[in-house]
């Protein structure tokens, strides 16, 4: 019979594995094997119910060991799915905390309906322990299941502080339930004192639920702003498109009205035939025509107002700009397309103004049947990555600048695209693609 229970218990200590890995491996998704999920779940439930069962001969089950498996899950989370440690973690701690209230309000409630000795309850083979451990499994399956549907939903994602301060949180109230399991399991209690800490547990979970409420309000608002300043930035850029076109316009109507005059000129000297003065007056119309001419020529005159601007702007700054660019582009929408690459040559150029040396910004696209590839390299003065690996703004004024990446980020999570970033011979580059349907 003991070597049965023994079973029995460490496939409880499985199913929670599982469940718990399940759990989180459905909010982020898997960073590797992404067609096969399931072998991901299965090297997370091995490790964990492995852990968790050769753990429970050293401490208890309801013990502070409790912190230890969710920093475990937290490692998991980070080396083998999607997102970033310190969301993640958080998470993790959530779980095992939801999994110490479980386990601690069915120990009470066993208790309190059976009258059992709660010592009894925790440690010895009986009856009540058998039906609490399988009710204990399915009341955490049910609450994760809960929970999850609510983070994937409706969850903002923390930053580090917020994070810092969910960590202190979950302790306290881990440190909080572990003092209450052990009075229960290690002392005989009347029904009274059962209702009093069933009722500080109900207390904690509120408090739990109230402080996770007002960070994920404040993580919220957060985005809010930060989406906010973004789109105040695209307004920017926009009124920046509008005055190059509106400038090439102008260049245009200026060129057509210079023409008539030249056409004018040549009419004349052709008529007195002056064919020397006609020929010197010739050449000099056309080397007017060539330093006006646009710098590039695709069929996206939007693409080609942001771009010859930008250009323009970087040879004055005594800038090397080479561009190579297909002929015509689709399955982008123009202003995003204008907005990225406006960003990503005002970022080269602004880097390439602090080289004290040679300057250079090379642009490449290029287009397949689903895809948008765009690369660029500029000159950089000193390594970014190595003091920024960020990318966050070096600008004083940190509230009105910084937004470059994040504007960067956010198209190509618009189009679930993807983007590599590394530094060789003295250069910072960015490689992007940019994924749409046929």
């Amino acid at each position: 019979m003991e070597w049965i229970w023994i079973g029995y218990e460490n496939l409880i200590n499985v199913i929670q594995a599982f469940i718990l890995i399940n759990c989180i491996t459905d909010i982020y998704g898997v960073k590797y094997w992404k067609r096969r999920p399931g072998v991901t779940k299965a090297i997370g439930t091995v490790v964990h119910s492995t852990v968790l069962i050769l753990s429970n001969y050293f401490i208890g089950f309801e013990g502070m060991g409790i912190i230890g498996f969710g920093i475990l899950i937290g490692i998991y989370s980070i080396l083998l799915l999607e997102g970033k440690w310190y969301v993640m973690l958080p998470i993790a701690m959530l779980e095992e905390l939801v999994m110490v209230f479980v386990s601690t309000i069915i120990i009470l409630l066993t208790c309190l309906v059976t009258d059992i000795d709660g010592a009894k309850l925790a440690y010895a083979i009986c009856p009540e322990r058998f039906f609490a451990l399988i009710l204990t499994q399915i009341l955490l399956a049910v609450c994760l299941k809960v929970i999850a549907d609510v983070i994937k939903k409706k969850w903002n994602p923390l930053n580090r502080n917020e994070g810092r301060i969910f960590a202190l949180i979950f302790l306290l109230s881990v440190f909080a339930f572990f003092c209450i399991t052990e009075t229960v399991t290690s002392q005989e209690m009347e029904e009274i004192n059962h209702v009093r800490l069933l009722c500080a547990c109900a207390t904690l979970i509120v408090l739990n639920v109230i402080c996770l409420k007002m960070l994920n309000d404040l993580a919220r608002k957060r985005r809010i702003e930060t989406e906010n300043l973004l789109l105040k930035g695209q307004a920017e850029f926009q009124k920046k498109y509008v005055k190059a076109v509106k400038q090439k316009y102008d260049e245009m109507k200026m060129l057509r009205h210079d023409m008539k005059q030249h056409y004018s000129v040549l009419e004349n000297l052709l008529i007195q035939e002056k064919y020397g003065l006609m020929e010197e007056y010739l050449l000099k119309s056309i080397e007017s025509i060539e330093n006006r001419e646009n710098l590039i020529y695709i069929d996206n005159e939007y693409v080609n107002a942001i771009l010859n601007r930008k250009i323009s702007y970087a040879r004055e700054q005594k800038i090397d700009v080479t561009i190579n660019l297909p002929e015509k582009f689709s399955g982008v929408d123009e202003m995003d397309l204008c907005n990225l690459l406006g960003t990503l040559m005002d970022n080269a150029e602004e880097a390439c103004e602090k080289v004290d040396g040679k300057k250079t910004i090379e642009l490449a696209m290029n287009q397949d049947a689903d895809k948008i590839f765009i690369e660029i390299k500029n000159s950089i003065k000193e390594s970014v990555l190595t003091k920024n690996k960020e990318l966050s703004t070096t600008k004083s004024d940190k509230s009105t600048h910084g937004y470059g990446m994040k504007t960067i980020k956010k198209i190509m999570k618009k189009y679930e695209g993807h983007m590599d970033i590394w530094e060789e011979k003295g250069k910072f580059c960015i490689n992007l693609i940019l994924y749409f349907e046929k």
